[in-house]
């Protein structure tokens, strides 16, 4: 990654995250299916179509397919075409770190 976009991608990072403490991490970057479900009632981990259940309810499971479709510009991976298609990607991760 560029310093120009490692800056962009982290700008705003610690007003965004600076007064949360680790359990609030844990909801936002990582939180399992599991943990979601019990401790809100949450839908539990994203289902992207085609592609299968991610790993983590939070933006860390996000990760995994966003890694592998960057290191190999793989445009026509089921994720992409997902989130060509709406924003219930955005919604789950709205709606989730609301409740």
């Amino acid at each position: 990654m560029s310093k120009d976009l490692d800056s962009t991608c982290t700008s705003g990072a610690d007003a965004a995250f600076g007064e949360l403490d680790l359990v609030d991490l844990n909801v936002v970057l990582h939180r399992a299916d599991g943990e979601e479900k019990d401790a809100c009632g949450g839908d539990g981990v994203y289902a992207i179509p085609n592609y299968g259940s991610l790993v983590y309810c939070g933006l860390e499971g996000w990760m995994q397919p966003l890694r592998s479709i960057a290191e190999t510009n793989d445009l026509g991976h089921a994720l992409c075409a997902h989130l060509r298609e709406g924003t219930w990607a955005m919604d789950y991760i709205l709606n989730r770190l609301v409740k």
